[in-house]
């Protein structure tokens, strides 16, 4: 029973390290940007080569230019730009979509 009673002091010991370990690192390199798109709502973007739309919240309706297929991205998902290129995206359900905007400085 003496080996159950050092478990918590060690779990105590161990959080700092495991916060440091587990916190965002920044990305050198790269800016991120937040936006939401209301319900119903589309807009027109232009992507860069590498850059990447993240849905965070809701589903976002993506159509390329040149691509029969449309897509509709849920949470934690996303689309990478492999060349530049002009997207229509479309908050696609009863609620807003929050996304991000991934870019390589310089790309």
């Amino acid at each position: 029973m003496s080996h159950l009673n050092r478990l918590p002091a060690f779990a105590l010991m161990m959080r700092p390290l495991l916060r440091a370990f587990l916190r965002p690192k920044p990305t050198r390199g790269a800016t991120c940007v937040s936006a939401t798109l209301p319900a119903g709502q589309a807009a027109r973007l232009t992507l860069r080569r590498g850059e990447t739309l993240l849905v965070r919240q809701g589903r976002l309706w993506l159509t390329r230019e040149g691509d029969p297929v449309d897509h509709v991205l849920w949470p934690g998902t996303g689309h990478v730009a492999s060349v530049p290129q002009e997207v229509v995206i479309e908050a696609f359900g009863p609620q807003a979509c929050n996304y991000e905007r991934h870019r390589l400085r310089g790309a």
